[in-house]
């Protein structure tokens, strides 16, 4: 009886750098409320590095945007992100 192999590839910082790629999808979101909002969003991601981004869309859309966002609409924004940072990923050289 053999053993199953596996190959591993361990993206995230080693091939390809995604951090910069999920900055620049908050960003992306935010860019549409004005530069200054997103500059916002992104200084809040980075500093708050380790938390859900559905909660850190939930505290800008309040905070910046005076907005209470559903569990759909929070939903939806990151479904939104997931598919910004997917799409820039496939895209990244190696």
């Amino acid at each position: 009886m053999h053993g199953t192999e596996a190959l591993v590839f361990d993206f995230d910082g080693v091939l390809i750098e995604s951090t910069d790629v999920k900055t620049q999808a908050f960003a992306a979101i935010y860019r549409e409320y004005g530069a200054e909002i997103a500059s916002k969003a992104v200084e809040y991601h980075l500093a708050y590095a380790g938390v859900s981004r559905l909660i850190k869309f939930r505290h800008l859309h309040k905070v910046l945007l005076g907005i209470m966002l559903s569990d759909e609409e929070a939903a939806e924004l990151g479904e939104r992100f997931s598919s910004l940072v997917t799409d820039a990923v496939i895209a990244a050289p190696w």
